[in-house]
């Protein structure tokens, strides 16, 4: 490699070494409201490098990347995240953390010198949340909160209990009347009637038979010798 390109080279990781002591510069003139917002040492802004690596505890993020802070090319994604990240803890819009990223040297004076609050502790938010509930806030204008309370409204007839109101708005019913029936005249009615006789007796009619099954009986083979006695009816017994 010629001396040309290597004086080249040096000076282009000197360019990029250099945003980081850019970067911590920044912090020494006027980060101390950010250390304050964050609960930080606000004397720690004031060391070199050292304002960096708080920076990193400020956002959330490991001190171990303050190694990449000395090594060319991932000193700038690292200070590039950390820009990005600041701007999330803060509250800001994308827009201002895009201007952290690409424009420290504008934005970051910016951010220094904004009213935009750190994110606030457990203890700061329930705190928030019990001031709030004593505060009270009225959407309605002077003279419409007047015109509401002037407004009459009919609430109807006073009862001195709901459950009588009820039993008021009720309709009245007769009183009840009970009509003698003869269920005897009736029945004898339904007998004298052609359409049905109720002392008509009722038939018995036996049971059916159980029918039984019929086995059927094994064929008995006939003797050979019987079968031949039957075929001959003249037959003489003679005594010995």
């Amino acid at each position: 490699m010629s001396p040309s390109t290597i004086n080249m080279i040096v000076t282009i990781v000197f360019i990029i070494l250099g945003l980081t002591f850019t970067r911590s510069i920044l912090l020494m003139l006027g980060g101390k409201n950010i250390f304050k917002k964050a609960h930080k040492g606000e004397n720690t802004v004031y060391y070199p490098l050292i304002n960096l690596f708080t920076l990193l505890e400020i956002v959330d993020m490991s001190i171990f990347y303050g190694i990449l802070f000395f090594v060319p090319g991932f000193n700038v994604i690292v200070l590039a995240i950390i820009s990005y990240k600041l701007g999330t803890v803060f509250n800001t819009s994308f827009g201002f953390k895009m201007g952290l990223v690409f424009l420290p040297i504008c934005f970051y004076p910016l951010l220094f010198v904004s009213d935009k609050q750190y994110k606030i502790s457990d203890e700061e938010y329930f705190k928030a949340l019990d001031n709030a509930k004593d505060e009270s806030i009225n959407l309605m204008t002077q003279e419409e909160i007047q015109a509401e309370n002037n407004q009459v409204v009919d609430e109807g007839p006073i009862v001195d209990s709901v459950f009588k109101s009820d039993l008021d708005l009720m309709e009245e019913v007769g009183p009840y009347r009970a009509n003698k029936v003869d269920l005897l005249g009736m029945e004898k009615e339904k007998a004298m009637s052609k359409e049905e006789n109720i002392y008509e007796p009722i038939e018995l009619k036996e049971p059916p038979k159980p029918i039984k099954e019929k086995k059927e009986e094994p064929e008995q083979k006939a003797s050979k010798f019987t079968t031949e006695l039957d075929a001959k009816k003249d037959v003489e017994y003679i005594d010995l």
